[in-house]
């Protein structure tokens, strides 16, 4: 049973981790507050508390035994603006806090022991943690130009963002002088031009399929792979200038010897499937293809599967695919196969053999029920080596969904990369792979 919350603003707290929303962590009176601002091993004070249903928020306002990890923020907003909830912890610091996050989460949600992630493989990839975002979304109420100031609708005035390329930090100041009134996107293209739209009111999943299936303006990006990468001026884009190189590298450098490996094991050593679930514009659709191609040309037909519900991101795939196939002068069959439905729909009309290789990116939810149930009944019946490489922008989703593959579809998860392409906030993506003999 708790005892009484007794607390004055002369009380030092001890701060001893850091919670995956960024937030130092103290116990006092042996309830648990939450301080933002604070650092692990910094001895603090507060200014004032407030109760949380069973946990307490405080206010940091001295540190008097500061953290060796601690740096100055060198934005001026920090701390005011909601976009950022680490710029005062150092680089290194807070890339291992991610891993920390991650193993966390498995351990929370996705019910793994400490035995068992003791025994999983782990690597951190740094990125550059400034001037990276090649896309942000800026608010305007005609007066103020900025960013939401953290859990508010309240607008914080930034004159120059430290996060984003330098072009669109250009772009923010052009665009301020006409006084719009919304939500308005930046996007950097592979030529430096920047390209801004302005959002209409958010819709939800089902309608933006339909209302995006119309003709779309297409925006060309840098790309490890594709030499004319497009992707639709309003759809998805990876904020990290890098990402993309960053896992296309790292998704080869698993399949490659992966293949190498198992391709005797394959039931049909000539033909092999691959599938691209939550496609987008095909970003990472073609990271299979090359690490089928630098094993050897044995393969005389590839299949390509690439399934997602926005149609002009489909439209977008077939001409990535069309540029891709430039570069690749092996004799292998390519074939292609691109579709405009949902995920849980295609897999529900599915009757064939499961995939050798599955990638999926789901949404930041994760895999919902439909999709699950239909991954199940794939992958009982099937036989021969298979991976999945499962894409994250949610670490949550992915341990909760890690559960399934494992205990219902007969994946053992081995390898997890931790990729720190949103540096300076808690937010990060995780690369997974569960394979399966």
């Amino acid at each position: 049973m708790l005892t009484e919350f007794i607390w004055q603003p002369s009380d030092v707290l001890e701060v001893t981790s850091l919670s995956t929303d960024g937030r130092g962590i103290c116990r006092h009176c042996g309830w648990t507050v939450f301080v933002a601002g604070a650092l692990p091993g910094e001895n603090i004070t507060l200014s004032k508390v407030q109760k949380k249903g069973s946990f307490w928020e405080g206010t940091l306002n001295e540190v008097h035994v500061k953290s060796e990890q601690r740096q100055k923020p060198p934005c001026p907003v920090f701390g005011t603006c909601g976009g950022c909830q680490l710029q005062h912890l150092n680089e290194g610091a807070e890339a291992e806090s991610k891993l920390d996050f991650l193993k966390h989460n498995l351990r929370r949600l996705g019910n793994w022991t400490q035995e068992q992630l003791e025994e999983l493989r782990f690597k951190l990839h740094a990125a550059q943690p400034w001037a990276y975002r090649q896309r942000a979304k800026i608010l305007s109420n005609k007066v103020t130009f900025g960013f939401r100031k953290g859990s508010s609708h309240e607008i914080v005035a930034v004159e120059n963002c430290p996060l984003l390329v330098n072009q669109i930090n250009q772009a923010l100041t052009e665009q301020k002088a006409l006084h719009i009134d919304g939500e308005i996107e930046f996007t950097k293209d592979n030529r430096g031009k920047v390209h801004s739209r302005k959002i209409e009111k958010r819709r939800g999943f089902e309608e933006r399929i339909s209302k995006t299936s119309q003709k779309s303006a297409f925006v060309t990006l840098d790309h490890p792979r594709v030499p004319q990468f497009k992707t639709p001026l309003n759809g998805f884009v990876q904020p990290h200038k890098d990402a993309v190189y960053l896992y296309h590298k790292c998704i080869e450098g698993f399949l490659t010897p992966w293949i190498g490996l198992n391709a005797d094991k394959f039931p049909n050593t000539t033909t092999i499937e691959c599938w691209d679930l939550y496609c987008g514009s095909g970003a990472l659709s073609f990271s299979p293809l090359f690490a089928l191609l630098a094993n050897d040309s044995k393969w005389e037909r590839v299949i390509i599967r690439a399934i997602e519900g926005i149609a002009p991101s489909i439209e977008a795939a077939e001409q990535n695919f069309e540029s891709v196939k430039t570069t690749i002068h092996q004799k292998t069959v390519i074939d292609f196969k691109a579709r405009a439905i949902a995920v849980h729909a295609f897999l529900a009309g599915f009757s064939g053999a499961a995939p050798q290789i599955c990638l999926m990116d789901p949404p930041r939810s994760g895999i919902d029920e439909g999709t699950k149930k239909a991954l199940k009944r794939i992958y009982s019946k099937t036989s021969g080596p298979k991976v999945v490489c499962y894409v994250a922008c949610d670490s949550a989703s992915l341990s909760r969904d890690s559960r399934h593959l494992v205990d219902e579809c007969g994946f053992k998860l081995i390898e997890a990369h931790v990729f720190n392409t949103f540096a300076q906030t808690v937010h990060f993506e995780t690369i997974a792979f569960f394979v399966k003999d």
